[in-house]
């Protein structure tokens, strides 16, 4: 195992491996007494060799917090750099000094503290490969049940669809019995946008608005909702308790948040399958849904159904 007590150990291992050259390797030597910052951060700050090539040849085992937050996507190498070299004029701890900079949440951090210690106790020769298993572990199985579900969703919402036209032609033959018609769809309607606040995806006035554009113009409620970027698929999950149910009875909660429609298969793919707690980190941490949407899947997976509902 790689010896990494000494900054020359990292540089010897990168010349070594033909990813820098001898006038490099003493560079970067000379900047990590400099700035402190390693040789390894110093050849991914000047273009030398790139994070993969550097990693595939450097172990987990003495691998420091900040490579660990950079390697997981967390924070960016300028902010990492920045924080080495500040750490020379504050007494904070690099950690302290991305949460002080509002560049990570504490939470998170906690979260990488403990993942920073697995990774020494692996002691793997491969950090790169290593943490690529630990990011994506269930790659391939999420995208396959996700395309499933997808095309279960997408058959359901033609369903619905067939039905609302079948509903509108049964009420233009029929009109004196269409009356009661138009108040059931608006009461379902109703409830899809006050899903839809609750979940963060629409403002109260957006809500209001589209509401009147359905009642005024002959015009679904789907139709007006694309514009603003919500999919028939999250209509569908927003709009049905009982599918919504359905969904959750998988007892799995990133397929949960696949079956809202809100992220790409190749997004969610990325994200940890472990728990709950992992998926919600990882959604937050890297600001793909806003926090009141994710409140609002993580509750949602929660809620018990009513007796006899």
């Amino acid at each position: 195992m790689l010896s990494l007590d000494l900054p020359n150990n990292i540089a010897e291992t990168l010349v070594k491996h033909q990813l820098i050259t001898s006038q490099q390797y003493n560079l970067s030597l000379f900047q990590q007494g400099e700035s402190h910052v390693r040789p390894e951060e110093f050849c991914m700050l000047q273009g030398w060799a790139t994070m993969d090539q550097i990693f595939e040849v450097l172990p987990t085992t003495f691998i420091p917090l900040g490579q660990v937050l950079l390697l997981y996507d967390l924070i960016r190498l300028d902010q990492l750099v920045w924080a080495i070299r500040a750490q020379q004029h504050q007494p904070l701890k690099l950690g302290q000094l991305l949460v002080h900079k509002n560049w990570i949440d504490p939470e998170i951090l906690d979260i990488y503290l403990t993942e920073q210690a697995e990774l020494h106790a692996l002691q793997s020769t491969n950090s790169w490969k290593t943490i690529c298993q630990r990011k994506y572990p269930y790659r391939q199985e999420t995208l396959d049940k996700l395309h499933q579900a997808r095309q279960t969703i997408e058959a359901q919402a033609q369903t619905i669809n067939s039905l609302q036209l079948s509903l509108h032609q049964r009420g233009q033959s029929q009109p004196c019995k269409s009356a009661s018609i138009p108040s059931k769809l608006a009461q379902k309607n109703q409830f899809l946008l006050g899903e839809l606040i609750k979940g963060g995806l629409l403002t109260k006035s957006q809500a209001r608005h589209i509401l009147q554009m359905t009642e005024k113009q002959d015009v679904g409620v789907g139709q007006i909702l694309d514009k603003y970027g919500i999919s028939s698929q999250s209509l569908h999950f927003f709009a049905s308790r009982n599918h919504r149910e359905l969904v959750r009875d998988k007892g799995d909660f990133l397929f949960f948040v696949g079956a809202s429609g809100l992220l790409s298969g190749q997004v969610l793919a990325t994200l940890p399958r472990g728990s709950l707690q992992d998926t919600a980190t990882a959604l937050y941490s890297r600001k793909l849904l806003p926090l009141t949407t994710i409140r609002y899947l993580i509750r949602e997976f929660h809620t018990q159904p009513l007796p006899g509902s």
